[in-house]
């Protein structure tokens, strides 16, 4: 088993297919002629696509992306409250395009929570200050109980999922650093 970047472009193409698949079964989107699903700001030089792999099988995958003069996917429904992190001067990142592929509530926790530690790390690299996050509202608690989470904005509905609610959660990367050490 391999938990870590993308290690080839089969591997992402793997991992946007997962995220597909699962946007499809949860009604996000409708299927595409690609099977895979993925926008601009994945492919940008400022993102990381992280995977927990079984050989060539992605069984969970998230991106990460830094804040640039493209944006980050939250700024379509929640521009106001990034534009406000951006004035008092944070360095913002968002993690995007969660999927896995366990059936079981405890492999896809355990698996997010993996996949997490790698985009928190890699945040770290880059002096990121504030880690966001766009969820549906019934995962709110398990973010903010065991990512330590808090909520800056409640429920909108999100355009690019078909107006789902997205509730838009903020990790204070400095003051998760300063208890820890």
């Amino acid at each position: 088993e391999y938990t870590g970047p993308v290690q080839s472009f089969a591997q992402l193409c793997r991992a946007f297919s997962l995220v597909h698949d699962n946007y499809v079964a949860r009604g996000y989107m409708s299927p595409h002629p690609t099977g895979m699903r993925y926008s601009i700001y994945e492919l940008l030089p400022t993102a990381m696509t992280f995977v927990v792999a079984d050989h060539q099988r992605v069984l969970g995958t998230l991106t990460t992306v830094l804040d640039s003069l493209g944006g980050l996917p939250l700024g379509g429904t929640f521009a106001d409250k990034l534009d406000q992190l951006r004035a008092r001067g944070a360095l913002v990142a968002e993690a995007t395009m969660f999927a896995c592929s366990h059936a079981d509530t405890t492999g896809a926790s355990q698996a997010y929570l993996t996949l997490m530690c790698y985009a928190f790390s890699w945040c770290c690299l880059y002096g990121v200050t504030d880690l966001c996050i766009v969820i549906n509202p019934c995962h709110r608690s398990f973010w903010q109980r065991i990512g330590g989470f808090e909520v800056l904005e409640e429920s909108r509905p999100c355009k690019h999922v078909r107006s789902a609610p997205g509730v838009l959660l903020r990790l204070d990367m400095k003051a998760v650093l300063s208890n820890s050490c």
